[in-house]
């Protein structure tokens, strides 16, 4: 905690989360008030809504009880306790988390009370957030909102890491991952290879599957309750429960090769440790691909994987995100160089784990503006 963030000890926070990609807002949303909570001693209210999808990820937390340090509230669109809202129940700093909006009645009192506003955007390696983050909006009644972008250096805010995160990871043996497997049921063998499967639905999985059964290095593929449904019953496919946060954690770092999507997973599988192909959120005429493009490059500079690594992943990555029909071809260049990625990705993890999480650059932030 630096000496800014300190001075934060009495602040009251409120983080507005709308569930629009599934597990993944709430995720973020959670892990987020969590360490303000526990690692910053902040006074943090979450809400959120839809509840069910914030209990699947942290058991216990229920709306209407407080789960580590953090106050959790169901959030409905008719909510009377946020139609009109006391200008003393409206927190120091407001965050609406993932470009949500602050409903209406709770906009309306922070005019009166002012608090610290600050718009939490998606993450993007794209070089324009270097530009837009930290800027004001000034609102015409008096009011000033912040965006605050996540992102890959020192010039955006961060990205979310626990304390002890690279910590457990380290932990994490030989032991711990076979004991973690039987936990969950992964009925797989010894001297499997194993790969993790959270994609979204338009994912080309079958294809991904076929590509992996064709290979013969023995791999079996993790794939969690709930997720690619197609591929139920292949041969290579090894169902697993759906598993909160902290036990998703375990699973990628069980795999020699992780998919994943979204931002929450992205994330996760950044700090995993363990090569990883990222599912972009779709969108129409391939607005999602510069996004691809953006992260690829920014993290083969950073993390210097070697020429022929960086191809490979640049190949699956657009496989996997737009071009369905390259993906057993794409998956045949990438596995060969998965020592290489292996050892960038913890060279990434460890030279980004010197730099302020995510949760601290927001304080700090915030602090800047408090006082």
């Amino acid at each position: 905690m630096t000496e800014r963030t300190a001075r934060l000890h009495r602040s009251r926070w409120d983080i507005f989360c709308r569930v629009v990609d599934n597990f993944g807002d709430a995720g973020f949303c959670w892990r987020l008030a969590r360490q303000l909570a526990l690692e910053h001693d902040q006074q943090v209210r979450l809400w959120i809504d839809d509840p069910a999808a914030l209990a699947a990820l942290r058991p216990g937390a229920a709306a209407g009880a407080s789960c580590e340090g953090v106050r959790i509230e169901a959030w409905r669109d008719d909510d009377p306790r946020l139609a009109t809202v006391c200008v003393d129940e409206v927190a120091d700093v407001v965050v609406g988390a993932l470009a949500c909006s602050v409903p209406d009645g709770y906009r309306r009192a922070m005019a009166r009370r002012r608090p610290v506003w600050i718009d939490l955007e998606y993450l993007s390696a794209e070089a324009w957030v270097h530009t837009h983050h930290g800027l004001p909006s000034p609102k015409p009644d008096g009011l000033v909102e912040h965006f605050f972008f996540p992102g890959f250096d020192d010039a955006t805010g961060g990205l979310l890491r626990e304390a002890d995160l690279l910590a457990r990871h380290d932990a994490f043996d030989a032991d711990a991952r076979r004991a973690f497997l039987a936990s969950i049921g992964a009925a797989v063998r010894p001297d499997a290879r194993l790969a993790s499967l959270f994609c979204y639905p338009d994912a080309p999985a079958v294809a991904l599957l076929d590509a992996f059964a064709a290979r013969d290095e023995g791999w079996r593929v993790l794939v969690p309750a709930g997720v690619a449904p197609s591929v139920a019953g292949h041969p290579v496919a090894v169902p697993v429960p759906f598993v909160p946060q902290a036990d998703f954690d375990r699973l990628l770092w069980s795999c020699s090769l992780n998919f994943v999507r979204g931002e929450e997973s992205f994330v996760r599988g950044l700090w995993a440790q363990r090569p990883m192909v990222w599912q972009a959120y779709r969108q129409a005429e391939g607005v999602h691909m510069p996004k691809v493009r953006a992260f690829v490059e920014r993290w083969v500079e950073a993390a210097e994987p070697g020429p022929a690594a960086a191809a490979a992943l640049a190949r699956m990555e657009t496989a996997w995100n737009a071009d369905p029909a390259d993906v057993p071809q794409a998956l045949d260049g990438l596995i060969p160089a998965l020592p290489a990625l292996r050892d960038a990705s913890a060279r990434w993890a460890r030279a980004n784990a010197a730099r302020p999480d995510l949760a601290a650059r927001l304080a700090e932030f915030v602090a800047g503006k408090l006082y």
